[in-house]
């Protein structure tokens, strides 16, 4: 679960799965960026977009999820803001 913006993993994954959380205000907005490129952040890399139309809802998304290929970036905006990301594999998985 994230609470503040931060690297879901570094190096090569797969996200599974988003959920947005509204913690009350209805202005809550995740963005998730592939960071393989850092010259292309924030629009070029952006994987996922979701955001709460009302209050104390949730959001999920609706794809079949998808890979990053140097890092998974989560970018949390909004009035109190919660993500819960459902990862595949990640690189740092392999030992």
């Amino acid at each position: 679960m994230f609470l503040k913006s931060g690297f879901a993993f570094l190096d090569a994954g797969k996200v599974e799965h988003v959920t947005l959380i509204d913690g009350g205000s209805g202005d809550c907005r995740v963005r998730i960026y592939d960071t393989e490129d850092p010259t292309m952040l924030p629009l070029g890399a952006l994987r996922e977009n979701l955001a709460t139309l009302a209050a104390d809802a949730t959001e999920p998304s609706r794809g079949l999820g998808f890979r990053c290929k140097r890092g998974c970036y989560v970018e949390l905006s909004g009035t109190n803001p919660q993500a819960i990301l459902r990862l595949g594999r990640v690189a740092s998985d392999v030992a």
